[in-house]
């Protein structure tokens, strides 16, 4: 470490406790280790979330192409991704995902419980951008309800919604 430069107060607590056992060169050795951990953690930290980037993206190539088996492969690594960073948000992002899955499938009501779930998640974390994806496919899950009540009950394929061309895939 060179002279004057600045230093936090747990280096001159280390510092001093090892003064009378090994001086300064022993508290360089432990800054070393520990800046090999650190680092390693955050060159981890950044594959994880290049990795999240590239399967998010290639999740939304399979979901908007209707290959659900494969959008939701990518949705439940991107899930795995997001347990390994710690990052809850980013989880609860992951089951939306799997609920808009769940919707392709033609499975509103287990989508509808997947979403009453993450909606009580959002609102212990306090994220507004969460609760604003939930709201948009509940708001999604409600209008395919209405439109397939009116197609199960009519014989005519013609509903005002413009959502009428939505498909389930099975």
């Amino acid at each position: 470490e060179k002279r004057g430069a600045p230093r936090s107060n747990c280096a001159y607590v280390l510092e001093l406790s090892l003064s009378g056992h090994g001086g300064t060169e022993a508290l360089l050795g432990a800054d070393r280790a520990w800046n090999g951990k650190v680092q390693r953690m955050l060159n981890l930290r950044v594959g994880l979330t290049t990795a999240n980037a590239y399967i998010s993206t290639l999740g939304g190539g399979h979901f908007l192409c209707r290959q659900i088996d494969a959008a939701e492969a990518m949705a439940r690594k991107q899930l795995a991704i997001a347990r390994s960073l710690g990052d809850p948000s980013l989880a609860a992002q992951c089951r939306i995902h799997l609920a808009y899955n769940q919707i392709q499938r033609g499975n509103l009501g287990r989508a509808r419980q997947l979403l009453l779930f993450e909606w009580a998640i959002a609102h212990v974390l306090k994220d507004g951008h969460l609760q604003a994806m939930i709201r948009a496919a509940w708001t999604y899950v409600m209008k395919l309800r209405r439109i397939r009540r009116v197609l199960e009950r009519s014989t005519d394929d013609a509903v005002a919604d413009g959502l009428y061309r939505q498909r389930f895939a099975k």
